[in-house]
């Protein structure tokens, strides 16, 4: 989960890389916004029939990747479309994209993360460990403050690449968790 929580070092500054560099006009943050909030409430149908039929761990998983992917659409799609001779508008609207993964991604991972924990958890001890949980995930809270750092000393591609990075090592670390499910008849 901390290193998962590393997607929150880019998630503030897409906007402001579409508008300062990809020439993004103002209005697209009317296109940006809405669509990650509609990926995020659309995609938990399908993210909480995924862990019902196949477990949160899978979930957590295919989550984690779309997390990743997310940076690296932000790295590659203006590249690769500047190079195929896209127009900058055509480049602006084809970067929603970025948005689309990652409310899709954090809808996927808060479900699956919430409920691997519950489900690990003796039921007696939850409160203490969602609460550890939280403290732990709390000091991830300055993330957003090192990108900061990171994109006036670096620049964006830095930013996007060191939470690819992150996502990659939270990647890795998905398969060596148990695939734990909820007994039968319990949601």
């Amino acid at each position: 989960r901390v290193f998962l929580s590393a997607s929150t070092l880019a998630g503030p500054f897409y906007i402001i890389y579409a508008k300062e560099v990809l020439r993004a006009p103002v209005s697209m943050v009317g296109v940006y916004l809405p669509l990650l909030t509609l990926s995020t409430i659309l995609s938990n149908i399908v993210w909480s029939a995924l862990a019902r039929r196949r477990g949160n761990r899978l979930l957590i998983g295919v989550s984690v990747f779309c997390h990743l992917m997310a940076p690296l659409t932000a790295l590659v799609l203006p590249v690769v479309l500047g190079g195929l001779g896209a127009s900058t508008s055509a480049i602006v609207r084809a970067f929603s994209l970025v948005f689309a993964i990652r409310g899709t991604a954090s809808s996927g991972t808060g479900i699956g993360t919430t409920s691997y924990l519950l489900l690990i958890s003796p039921r007696e001890n939850r409160p203490t460990y969602v609460g550890l949980n939280n403290t732990i995930l709390g000091l991830t809270a300055f993330l957003p403050a090192l990108g900061g750092f990171l994109s006036d000393t670096f620049g964006y591609q830095v930013i996007f690449g060191v939470a690819a990075c992150m996502m990659a090592v939270a990647l890795s670390l998905v398969w060596g968790l148990v695939d734990v499910r909820a007994p039968v008849g319990v949601a």
